[in-house]
Order: C-alpha cells, then sequence, then structure tokens
C-alpha cells in the first residue's frame, strides 16, 4: 500500500492545477493508514521527493489529508530547499554578472537550471551546489571571479576535469572545465539561453534541449551502481520533457548519448511516465518506448534500496540487518575490526 501511496502522491504533484483527477486521487488517501505514510516518507526522503509533493499539497490545499507529523516534516523540506535555492540563485546572479564584463562564457546545466525554469517552483527541486561548465581556457579568469565574490577553492573536491568552489553560506559551485560527453559534437547545436524565471539576471546560458536531455540520462546512468534510479532524476526528465519536448530532434540526441544503452534508458523512463502518470511526449519519442520494457515504480523503489545498502554485497546485507535490529553503529565497530581492510575496501 505504501507503493500506491507514493504513486497517488506523485500523480497529484504531476498533474495540471486545473485536472479534474486531483479529486478523485485524494480520495485514495484517505484509505492510506499510518504505517503506509510512514514507509511513503521514507521512501520520498530517498528519492528527495520531499519538497516537491510539499509544495503540491500547499498550493492545492490539501495538507489536511496528510497526517500532522509528515505534514510538518514535508513543510519543513520545502521551507529548507527554497531558503537554499534562494541563496544559489542571488549567488549565481551575482556570478553571472561578473562573468559577463571579463567576457567569460560559462553554462549552466542541470539543478539550478530545472529548480528555476522546469520545476513548478524553486523550492521543489533540491541540490547539492550549483553546476558550470567553463571553457578550459577561462577557467583562470573564472576562479579570479569566484574568489572575487567569496567562493574559495576546494581543493579536496578537484577532479581531473572539474574545480569546486564553496562559501561560507553553504554555496558550492561545480565548475567543469571539460565535458567529455560533449568533446568532438560542439557543431550539434549545444546551448542556448532561457529567460530566468527566479533572478533578475538576463539570461540563463544553459545546455540546449538535446545535450539537457542527453547529459541527464548520461549523469543518471553514471551513477546508477551507486544510487539506483532516483526518481527526482527521473522528474527531471519528465519536466524537461514537458517544456522541450517537441525541440528535441531524434538524430541530434542519439548521435549526443554516447551508447544505445544510454537511448534505452530514455525510453524506459519514457514508458513508465508514460503509464504510470499519463505523461505525454513527441509521437516519434512514444513510438520508440513502446519497443521497450517501462520501469515501474516497484523495481525503481528496489533497485535505489539495493544501491543505497550495497545489498550485491555480504557487508551490505549485515549493515542492513544491523539498522532493521537498531544496532547499526555496534556493529559497523565490529565490521571495521573483524574485516581484513582489503576485504571492506572492496566491498565498500
Amino acid at each position: 500500500m505504501s507503493t500506491q501511496l507514493l504513486h497517488t502522491l506523485l500523480n497529484i504533484a504531476l498533474e495540471p492545477v486545473d485536472s479534474d483527477r486531483i479529486s478523485w486521487l485524494t480520495t485514495e488517501l484517505k484509505t492510506a493508514t499510518r504505517r503506509d505514510w510512514q514507509r511513503c516518507f521514507a521512501e520520498m526522503q530517498r528519492h528527495r521527493l520531499l519538497p516537491l509533493v510539499a509544495h503540491t499539497f500547499l498550493t492545492r490545499n490539501l495538507t489536511d489529508l496528510v497526517p500532522q507529523p509528515y505534514c510538518d516534516r514535508m513543510m519543513a523540506a520545502h521551507s529548507q530547499t527554497n531558503t537554499e535555492n534562494t541563496i544559489r540563485l542571488l549567488t549565481l546572479e551575482a556570478i553571472l554578472r561578473k562573468m559577463a564584463q571579463r567576457h567569460l562564457h560559462p553554462i549552466l546545466w542541470k539543478g539550478i537550471v530545472l529548480a528555476d525554469s522546469f520545476y513548478p517552483h524553486p523550492g521543489t527541486r533540491p541540490m547539492g551546489d550549483i553546476d558550470f561548465a567553463i571553457p578550459s581556457e577561462e577557467l583562470a579568469a573564472a576562479t579570479e571571479v569566484f574568489e572575487s565574490l567569496g567562493l574559495k577553492q576546494i581543493h579536496d573536491a578537484t577532479t581531473e576535469d572539474a574545480v569546486y568552489f564553496g562559501n561560507a553560506f553553504g554555496v558550492v559551485c561545480d565548475v567543469h572545465h571539460r565535458v567529455r560527453l560533449f568533446e568532438g559534437k560542439e557543431s550539434l547545436d549545444l546551448t542556448t539561453e532561457l529567460k530566468p524565471q527566479h533572478t533578475n539576471a538576463e539570461v540563463f546560458p544553459v545546455l540546449g534541449p538535446n545535450a539537457m536531455v542527453a547529459h541527464l540520462v548520461f549523469h543518471m546512468n553514471g551513477h546508477y551502481d551507486e544510487t539506483g534510479p532516483v526518481l527526482l532524476w527521473i522528474l527531471d526528465l519528465a519536466f524537461v520533457l514537458r517544456k522541450w519536448g517537441e525541440l528535441i530532434q531524434p538524430e541530434i540526441l542519439q548521435k549526443l548519448l554516447p551508447s544505445a544503452e544510454h537511448f534505452e534508458s530514455l525510453l524506459r523512463i519514457v514508458r513508465f511516465l508514460e503509464e504510470a502518470f499519463n505523461e505525454s511526449f513527441p509521437q516519434w519519442l512514444s513510438a520508440e518506448a513502446k519497443r521497450v520494457q517501462p520501469l515501474t515504480l516497484a523495481e525503481i523503489l528496489k533497485q535505489r534500496h539495493w544501491a543505497i545498502w550495497k545489498l550485491d554485497r555480504p557487508r551490505g546485507w549485515i549493515k542492513f540487518m544491523a539498522y532493521k535490529l537498531g544496532i547499526l553503529p555496534k556493529i559497523e565497530q565490529i565490521l571495521k575490526k573483524s574485516i581484513p581492510a582489503a576485504s571492506v575496501s572492496s566491498a565498500s
């Protein structure tokens, strides 16, 4: 029943405001038990959905349908996400203004763009950082911009392709100076500009429709072993395809995706969104999706659960059972002492 409850909550969140299905969907909530809400709330946390569901129930005056303890925690998650994203957007506005003065060419993608221009409200899309791409030859000048605004380089987080900057307010910028996914594909119309919805910046330089979808799928697949499928990332695609679906060009999209496996992942998500939430997509995309098996909500929840606990490994099962028994810290200490370092390393 908790899976059905989650399905209903997401259906309500994805329905248009004036939908005549809302009243029918809300009647399903009345049969949910406290235990259903407890389990469903845990799943929403795992899949980072609390702010979106909270906003939906708040704006549609449905909060009285949620048991008080869970309603309060959902609203707190929405409020926190909104506060954090407001700070990020104000910081981003200053960054873009200074970069424009220096004639730099940043590109924005993922969370901050989705929160501002695709999701129903900035407080509905949680994120950990602001994602940029910057030409490698402009990185030194961009670093000066970040540092002039109090964003210092986080040296421990630096990778071969990206540099991180952070400030005292918790704003972190993930700045890629090399984007391997798009190398050699610069002629495929990779970028565009958006008019921001929640900041005074003139424009957001962003990935274009084909590149945005390709990057979201690539990012999701790249983290699959670590995270499993994340419903937040699946909804990212839903909101992007709602706004830009008719602009997607199949031949360009397939050139941008690194493999047929990535295209199949997109198609499975499309079928899932169609069948579970009545989403509609361009005819060509819907037709292509019919040749693959859709994801299911039960499959998504199970695979996310397995990935988080690493249940494909014995150590994962030990920790999971310790968690269920309420003795996780004690078991972790035993594991550290009893399992050889090489074994722990290979299992973690």
